[in-house]
């Protein structure tokens, strides 16, 4: 047995020499694992044997296994030479696609069909992956890697172009022709695709078509932009501000952004098509204004040298004929009756004479004085019962003399319906006051009349001397007093807002309060006040301090009369400019017809509103705002000489303001008061001060400041007032209003001169049929740049457009291709410096062509192309075992499953359980080449061993032999 035995031994060292030289003949293969020869003892016994001394019968060869150890990372300079760090298996399909076969050999190539193969054309399987690169393991297929891609063109939609067009470039006015270098500044090109990947060269031509002017200080250059012979269209592209709102405009071409416009005010139907540019040389507006009959040649030069109404009334055989005419202006309820017949009065100045001019400038006054805010005076907190004691007056004869009682007389007012008596104490104009006080002037003289035809009939009956003189020296005392009084003239100064009177015999004339307490509306006090000889004023400051004579929204600020000699006409205007103003004049009196030329029928002649562009938009008053009032407006406060005086200029009138003093003003109160006195003001031109209106305001701080509006408008309203800092009215600011500017936005044509529309869709054209002219008056249309026009501020800023400018389709020669894009100049400049593009991009693409592939640590696996496209192709997923060992070899490094390998478990690479792939780079062989050697040395011990034992057998067993022979 012991030769059976000893041959075991050699067939296992030959084993052990075969596993070892296979290993070493591998030590290059590339994933490669070494195997070893596993033995097992040969043990025999029968049941009945002492197994203790039963010796056993050699060796046998039980597995050649391998192991799966980790092989040294070779790089390499293929991208898809994949290495794998750690556990796991190349999930492999055969050539002819029947068999799944695992590997860790990772060298791959692209065959003809661009999938991944190995050597032996087994396909590497990969797993398809969403947007996220996370792969769908239940679905593996071909790893397959494009080497162009199909269907990934993108159409150019969008040219970003930043460029410097020089500022010195010239203007040119020629008409552009792309063939004429002549009639273009500049070009730049730009390479753009169609949807089939087709490339193009779009060349954009640049005509610099305006300088900037004090006018209009924008610089403008027109872009014209062509492929090959056919030019772009541009679509419209609405204006905007410098906050990218979207502009509107109205009939009478006001401009505003969408945010100050109500929604329902904005036209979303068809609209006229309306250009920026086309939005230029605004007029004035102007007033509605009636012109009075052309008046003859005669007539007209005695108005410019000069005329006396009253004579020219006597000559035209209409002595103390009154001059009126009635006047309805802006639409007021009740109209006024314009009435200069003072100057055609009997007694009138016959040496008084009056231009044209002058005698418009009269009638301006006297308008506005009507149209105004002119306050009544209200008497009725002096009255007792029906009475209402003014004040008292002495004519003294002596300059600084004590009037003495007799020469005291007490002027009162009772109110009544009878002769002589007020109907209202708390309603009387100016005139009416005047009047009444002149009246009871008058009657006090008529007293004294009566005394003295009493003491003359007891003159004449008296027969005692000494009686008679007593009786005539009363009569005498009585006379001169009559006399004195009937020299009283009672007047009312506008200009110093006081009642004056004055003595035509140059007597000094005392006023003084009634009783024993003071008149504070008359500025009187118990003690007498000398008036001046020369004015008539006496130093108080009477203000009408009634309720208004015209109701507020009946009063008309700014009205003009005007007499133009160059055509003979007498004008009427409002004072407020636009469409909504209008204009009446009728009635008027023959000598007003015949002076004037004022119609005198019950029509008259009538300049109405107009609801379509005629004279534009109301102008705007002017409005001053103070600096924060120094005290708390919350509380009350004092007023005193300190603080009480304001200085007020309004349009061409000047006036002092003195408040009066108090200690418990409110802020409403000193307002009213404030607004009140300024409306008082007038000079001595006769101009009068209406309409301004004082508010008091707070800011964002919430301090409180004063605001004033005139009543006027337009570039001639003017407001300056200067105070003490504590009304924070110091600086002597002043205002003026503005006269509004309109036009009638024209309406573009195209080329043949047809007019131009806007469809709902924002597509211009020439079809009116949806368009509403009357709906159009009242809504803002849309408005439009000019056509690939770029617009540069004088700092060299592009002002527009703020988006960039679209073309409609536009089908490309003969090859059909159909191109649609816009061109954003977003970043251009137009600085000193020479012509550059700063930046240049479009986001179209053609086909592409693969550059480069990248194969990450997860296996996702991504290519990049010359289109600038990346896409992920597939992930690489790794294949693992229970049981590795169990896997059956089939050569290159290739295994197939067995029931002893195991499950099969795909996952992605760097997961659990799972090592990592290394792009470019190759896992080398296991196979320890020292350890081998030694393993083949052990070996050839261990044949040697084996065979020596067999000799030694064959030895004793052939002295055995011998022994026997």
């Amino acid at each position: 047995m012991s030769f059976y035995t000893s041959l075991t031994g050699l067939n296992a060292a030959t084993a052990q020499l075969s596993v070892t030289s296979n290993n070493i003949a591998n030590v290059g293969t590339i994933g490669f694992k070494r195997s070893r020869a596993d033995f097992g003892d040969i043990f025999a016994t029968s049941p009945l044997q002492k197994a203790s001394t039963v010796i056993g019968q050699g060796v046998s060869l039980k597995a050649v296994t391998q192991e799966f150890s980790q092989g040294n990372i070779q790089f390499s300079a293929s991208s898809l030479d994949i290495a794998i760090t750690g556990d796991g298996f190349f999930p492999l399909k055969s050539a002819d696609g029947l068999q799944n076969i695992y590997s860790r050999n990772g060298s791959f190539l692209l065959n003809d069909a661009f999938a991944v193969v190995n050597s032996a054309g087994q396909a590497l399987m990969a797993a398809t992956v969403d947007s996220s690169g996370k792969a769908d393991l239940t679905n593996l297929r071909k790893l397959v890697i494009p080497r162009s891609t199909t269907g990934d063109a993108q159409k150019t939609t969008d040219v970003s172009l930043a460029l410097n067009l020089p500022a010195d470039a010239q203007v040119i006015a020629k008409e552009f022709d792309k063939s004429d270098p002549t009639t273009y500044n500049l070009t730049t090109a730009v390479t753009v695709f169609d949807a089939g990947g087709n490339s193009y060269l779009a060349t954009v031509y640049y005509v610099k078509r305006q300088v900037a002017t004090p006018e209009d200080s924008f610089n403008k250059w027109q872009t014209h932009v062509y492929v090959g012979d056919t030019r772009l269209d541009e679509s419209l592209i609405q204006a905007s501000d410098n906050k990218s709102e979207k502009l509107y405009v109205n009939k009478y071409g006001e401009i505003r952004p969408e945010s100050k416009i109500p929604p329902q005010d904005i036209s979303r139907a068809v609209t006229k098509l309306f250009n920026l540019d086309d939005l230029k040389n605004p007029t004035n507006s102007v007033p509605a204004t009636a012109p009075g009959a052309t008046l003859s040649n005669a007539l007209t030069t005695q108005w410019k040298n000069g005329i006396n109404v009253a004579t020219e009334a006597d000559a035209l055989g209409l002595p103390n004929a009154p001059l009126t005419f009635s006047l309805n202006v802006d639409d007021s309820v009740d109209e006024v009756v314009v009435d200069l017949s003072y100057l055609t009065a009997v007694g009138a100045s016959q040496t008084r004479k009056l231009t044209g001019v002058e005698i418009a400038r009269e009638l301006t006054n006297e308008i506005n004085r009507l149209y105004g805010d002119e306050r009544f005076f209200d008497f009725s907190s002096l009255k007792v019962d029906t009475a209402a004691p003014l004040f008292r007056l002495a004519v003294v004869d002596t300059e600084g003399a004590a009037p003495v009682s007799a020469q005291i007389q007490e002027i009162t007012l009772t109110e009544g319906d009878g002769v002589g008596e007020i109907p209202d104490l708390s309603q009387m104009t100016i005139t009416e006051a005047v009047d009444a006080i002149q009246a009871q002037i008058r009657l006090a003289a008529t007293d004294l009349e009566e005394q003295i035809d009493a003491l003359q009939l007891l003159i004449d009956a008296e027969d005692e001397p000494a009686v008679v003189a007593e009786l005539t020296a009363t009569q005498s005392s009585l006379e001169n007093i009559k006399s004195n009084l009937e020299s009283v003239t009672v007047g009312y100064d506008t200009v110093n807002k006081s009642f004056k009177f004055l003595s035509s015999l140059g007597k000094e004339i005392q006023l003084r309060s009634v009783g024993d307490s003071n008149n504070e509306l008359f500025g009187l006090g118990t003690n007498f006040t000398a008036v001046d000889i020369t004015t008539g004023l006496y130093g108080a400051d009477l203000v009408p301090n009634g309720a208004l004579i015209r109701a507020a929204e009946d009063q008309r600020y700014g009205i003009q009369v005007t007499f133009d000699d160059a055509s003979n006409q007498f004008s009427i205007a409002s004072g407020t400019t636009g469409d909504g103003s209008s204009i009446r004049v009728f009635d008027a009196s023959p000598l007003a017809n015949s002076l004037f030329g004022f119609s005198a029928t019950t029509e008259g002649t009538l300049v109405e509103t107009s609801p379509t562009p005629l004279r534009g938009i109301v102008s705007t008053p002017a409005v001053l705002d103070g600096d924060r009032i120094g005290i708390p407006v919350d509380n009350k406060f004092r007023v005193d000489a300190s603080n009480n005086q304001f200085v007020v200029t309004v349009d061409n009138v000047t006036g002092l303001i003195i408040m009066p003093e108090k200690a418990d003003y409110t802020i409403e109160e000193f307002r009213r008061e404030l607004e009140r006195r300024i409306n008082a003001q007038a000079d001595n031109f006769g101009r009068t001060v209406n309409g301004v209106k004082v508010s008091v305001e707070r800011n964002d701080l919430g301090q409180s400041f004063f605001r004033f509006i005139s009543g006027t408008s337009g570039n001639d309203s003017f407001l300056k007032v200067s105070a003490n800092s504590v009304w924070g009215l110091s600086g002597g600011d002043s205002e003026r209003g503005s006269t509004s500017r309109w036009l009638e936005p024209p309406q573009a044509r195209n080329a043949a001169g047809f007019p131009l529309y806007v469809d709902r869709e924002g597509q211009e054209s020439t079809n009116p049929d949806d368009f509403s002219e009357e709906q159009a008056l009242n809504l803002w249309a849309p408005i439009f740049l000019d056509k690939g026009e770029l617009t540069f501020d004088t700092s060299g800023n592009l002002i527009s457009p703020k988006s960039a400018i679209r073309f409609k389709p536009s089908v490309i020669g003969e090859s059909g291709a159909t191109l649609q894009f816009a061109i954003a100049y977003d970043g251009s400049t137009q600085f000193s410096s020479p012509f550059s593009v700063l930046a240049q991009d479009q986001n179209g693409r053609p086909e592409g062509d693969l550059i480069g592939l990248d194969i990450a640590d997860d296996g996702l696996v991504g290519a990049n192309y010359s289109n600038g496209t990346q896409k992920n192709l597939a992930k690489i997923v790794l294949a693992n075992f229970t049981a590795p060992t169990g896997l059956r070899q089939i050569g290159d490094s290739n295994y197939l499953t067995t029931s002893q390998s195991g499950t099969l478990t795909l996952g992605e690479a760097g997961t659990a359980g799972f090592g990592t792939v290394q792009a470019g780079a190759r896992e080398r062989s296991n196979v320890d080449l020292t350890y081998e050697l030694i393993e083949l040395i052990t070996a050839q011990r261990n044949f040697q061993a084996n065979a020596k034992a067999i000799e030694t057998n064959n030895t004793l067993t052939q002295a055995i032999i011998n022994i026997r022979s």
